[in-house]
């Protein structure tokens, strides 16, 4: 910008769609980025403890991989790109994925037939890849939820969203084991599935999972309905990609937010 006001050809440039289209690249970037400026970390062996906190498209994704220990290309570069914008370093992700795929996978699998002892170059450079390590060394990054629930899926794909392309029983198998006995939230959330609304639908539930946390944070031992109920705000966090789902739950600031509802 400094060399285009250098030139004099300012107000031109700035009506040129290839400039707004860089600004809306580097916004995408800083915003997908957002764990490098909260300092989040996640290691291989946090990823099973963390998971709860994850939004369900990610926590099918993760279930799945335990089961199997495979998953396919698509649903592994999502899951990839996921723990990477989440915090996972670069050796901390073929970390994971190596203890994943050195596994035996049931018949019943992901069709994957490959593994870490075969194809560990190809896996590593995959990921390194993904950390613009390797190839044209770019930084991709988790792709957004409406990247997601507009996606066309495969009848082998294992990914998606489950408010968009999952059917009313796997999208349930999806949700933490206490919103099933919220029935007006259930209701809440059905409904807007069944109205398409796959966007708000996730927003309830990560509105529910924010007042879980901060239930079980002030009694540990056994939530109730009632309590999820008592621990409840109006405020609505805005979340645009998987990971900014996961951080808003899991980041210092969201402990503060908590003290502030509670001091109010």
């Amino acid at each position: 910008m400094k060399h285009i006001e250098s030139r004099g050809c300012l107000h031109k440039a700035l009506n040129d769609p290839r400039l707004h289209q860089l600004a809306q690249d580097l916004g995408r970037r800083f915003n997908d980025n957002i764990s490098q400026v909260t300092g989040a970390r996640m290691t291989a062996q946090d990823v099973n403890s963390q998971s709860i906190y994850f939004p369900p498209c990610m926590a099918h994704l993760y279930k799945v991989l335990q089961s199997r220990h495979r998953l396919t290309h698509e649903a592994r570069r999502q899951f990839t790109l996921f723990l990477k914008d989440a915090g996972m370093p670069v050796e901390e992700a073929l970390n994971f994925w190596s203890t994943e795929y050195s596994q035996p996978s049931p018949e019943c699998g992901s069709g994957c037939t490959h593994s870490w002892q075969k194809d560990a170059h190809r896996y590593r450079y995959s990921i390194r890849h993904m950390y613009g390590l390797e190839g044209g060394r770019y930084t991709y990054s988790v792709p957004s939820c409406s990247y997601i629930q507009k996606s066309n899926l495969t009848p082998l794909a294992e990914g998606g969203c489950p408010f968009q392309h999952f059917d009313y029983t796997s999208m349930i198998s999806t949700f933490p084991s206490q919103l099933l006995n919220d029935k007006f939230t259930m209701n809440k959330i059905l409904h807007l599935k069944a109205s398409n609304k796959p966007q708000e639908a996730c927003h309830l539930l990560h509105r529910f999972q924010r007042d879980l946390i901060h239930a079980m944070k002030t009694s540990p031992n056994v939530v109730t309905p009632n309590q999820v109920l008592y621990a409840r705000s109006n405020s609505l966090t805005i979340f645009v990609n998987p990971v900014q789902y996961y951080l808003s739950l899991t980041s210092p600031q969201q402990d503060m937010n908590d003290t502030n509802e509670n001091n109010n």
